[in-house]
């Protein structure tokens, strides 16, 4: 039976860096993050390069920082297929409340964000030029022809509709899921009018650049 995607499920994995206990004697508090939610954060100033580090919070644990504000410069959400172990993973394109997050002395800070996701479709309408007929303009023996201009039919209207899904925190994933490192299958699209008659139906083909 074919399965028409509605919502990936979506992923866990092991982030590869995560923020450590703060230094001796700063102030510090604690912050934890949803499952299966991964938040990259700008942490601290490298003992080397002496710019802010980049590192990946991993979900359900709770982490030490010093308190302060810290600004999210990406997020992930994964789920691990329990029939297949394959991770499934979508990235932001948008952050909404996730853009940041504070961190106060002795407390927890709970970041909540992800799964339950909303499907998000958007329309965006645009006007082409309809294919060119057949030229049939007299040839001529001069050498300085000028070029014939083939008659042209009225514009076409095209709309095309955007997908993507949107988190608790109004953080919005694209809707090109991975499955391990690999791009996954395109979801399945069905188009219905207002009576529920099929007016067409295929996979998604994502948008050649930006988001979707």
């Amino acid at each position: 039976m074919k399965r028409w995607l509605v919502l990936v499920g979506l992923v866990i994995f092991v982030a590869g860096a995560w923020a450590a206990a703060a230094d001796t004697g700063q102030k510090t508090g604690t912050v934890k993050i949803d499952p299966g939610l991964i938040l990259k954060i700008k942490a601290g100033k490298s003992k080397f390069t002496g710019k802010p580090e980049e590192v990946a919070l991993p979900p359900g644990r709770e982490i030490s920082l010093p308190a302060g504000n810290y600004p999210v410069i990406g997020a992930q959400l994964c789920k691990q297929d329990p029939r297949t172990s394959e991770v499934w993973t979508l990235t932001a394109t948008t952050l909404g409340k996730l853009a940041s997050f504070d961190v106060t002395e002795g407390q927890t800070t709970t970041v909540t964000g992800g799964a339950p996701l909303a499907m998000k479709t958007s329309l965006v309408r645009s006007v082409t030029a309809a294919p060119a007929g057949v030229c049939n303009a007299p040839l001529r023996t001069s050498t300085a022809a000028p070029k014939a201009t083939a008659p042209k039919g009225p514009p076409q209207k095209v709309v095309t509709v955007l997908l993507s899904y949107v988190g608790q925190a109004g953080e919005v994933y694209s809707a090109k899921a991975l499955k391990g490192r690999s791009l996954a299958a395109p979801p399945g699209v069905r188009l219905v009018d207002e009576q529920g008659k099929v007016l067409t139906e295929g996979p998604y083909k994502f948008p050649s650049t930006g988001g979707g």
